[in-house]
């Protein structure tokens, strides 16, 4: 039976399908492993902070562990995974690759001989069938545990973990639970913010959120910056250039067919960062609609419509002689 490390409160109380898994690994897996679940890890003031569903320490590894309560079918790849043939997730594994990076660097030198891997865990009624590299990181609950215990399938020939060396992250990690650390992020303005989508090596978050005051479930794009205080007025200045020219280029725009008009650009409320809400887009990618084939097959002619579309958008940016992001929309 493996031993779970409590952490103080602090990260976001576990779902029924969190503390499912985390019951399951407890039982079945071996007493050489330990177990932290729902804990918060922030590598300094001017970090953001992470919470992490359950990380595990194995004899031969660290694996970071999120739990993903999805039920039906997961089809796609590595740049698009989609559920049910309807939601789309986009980079999917980028965010836990962070946190996996985050949490080697954390636990420093006593860290750096072993492997920290990510895994997806998901219901085992859920049928996964992605490709690419990182389909054998996505899994169900049962298949998950046989993968904890295979450090082959992971690259790793023994165990590079002593029960020393365990006990030395652990309390490193608890180290860190002592600390005041603000949790992550729930609300920005009148938007409470459902998950985190993505993270740009720029800092820029993006999450997916549903208005706190409206309770129609209308879903909504929200990108955070955070900027750092120690900046002087001149580069706070032309940071807040480089982040609000694209934005105002959507608003002189104005409501375009391939363009996710945006609905509000404001400061963050008692910090220092902006943030930009838009409609939200359940289409996913084009990269989704021409390599899935869950996805609706495009016809010649709606692919000329699309490469069309993305053409106008264009056009209309270049008006303003600025570069954005647009919104592959799949005609009708």
């Amino acid at each position: 039976m493996a031993r779970i490390i409590d952490s103080p409160p602090g990260g976001t109380p576990p779902n029924k399908f969190e503390q499912s898994v985390l019951d399951t690994f407890q039982r079945q897996l071996p007493k050489q492993y330990y177990l932290l679940p729902n804990f918060i890890l922030k590598q300094g003031p001017e970090r953001n902070a992470y919470e992490m569903d359950i990380v595990v320490l194995a004899p031969h590894a660290v694996y970071v562990v999120e739990c993903k309560e999805w039920y039906g079918r997961l089809t796609g790849d590595d740049w698009e995974w989609l559920l049910n043939d309807r939601h789309a997730f986009g980079k999917p594994m980028d965010l836990l690759e962070i946190k996996c990076k985050v949490l080697k660097s954390f636990l420093g030198a006593p860290a750096q001989r072993a492997r920290v891997s990510p895994l997806y865990v998901l219901p085992d009624a859920t049928r996964i069938q992605i490709t690419g590299g990182w389909k054998q990181h996505c899994l169900t609950l049962s298949q998950s545990l046989k993968f904890l215990q295979e450090p082959a399938r992971i690259g790793v020939t023994s165990a590079s973990l002593s029960q020393s060396d365990q006990q030395t992250l652990i309390r490193i990690i608890q180290g860190s639970w002592g600390k005041r650390i603000r949790a992550p992020r729930k609300k920005v303005g009148s938007y409470n913010l459902v998950d985190m989508l993505h993270e740009e090596e720029g800092g820029a978050k993006t999450y997916l959120a549903h208005h706190a005051l409206i309770t129609d479930n209308s879903k909504y794009r929200v990108r955070i910056w955070n900027l750092s205080p120690q900046l002087s007025e001149a580069e706070s200045k032309e940071r807040l250039n480089v982040i609000r020219r694209p934005t105002e280029a959507v608003a002189q725009i104005g409501s375009h067919p391939n363009l996710l008009r945006v609905l509000q650009f404001d400061e963050l409320p008692n910090e220092f960062g902006f943030y930009e809400v838009t409609e939200w887009s359940e289409f996913g990618t084009l990269h989704g609609y021409l390599n899935n084939s869950s996805r609706p097959q495009l016809t010649v002619r709606e692919r000329l419509e699309i490469a069309a579309g993305i053409a106008n958008a264009l056009v209309a940016v270049h008006a303003k002689r600025l570069s954005i992001a647009t919104s592959v929309q799949k005609p009708s």
